[in-house]
């Protein structure tokens, strides 16, 4: 009983060990993909533009009341 539980729990921790490899492989692709083309910002642009957003949909609220 203890070999197939531990086989288990062995078999299932390499399974999302693989399922986590893949997912890490995807967004380094995809953080890679993003740099070439040029859709990086450092957290001042992010923050300018969340900030620019948030004023946008405070406006349109006010423009709607």
């Amino acid at each position: 009983m203890i070999d197939y539980l531990s086989f288990n729990l062995n078999k299932e921790k390499k399974m999302m060990t693989e399922e986590y490899r893949e997912f890490l492989e995807k967004s380094v692709a995809q953080g890679i993909k993003d740099y070439e083309e040029g859709r990086v910002y450092t957290s001042e642009q992010f923050y300018e533009r969340a900030m620019k957003a948030i004023a946008q949909v405070e406006k349109d609220m006010q423009d709607a009341a």
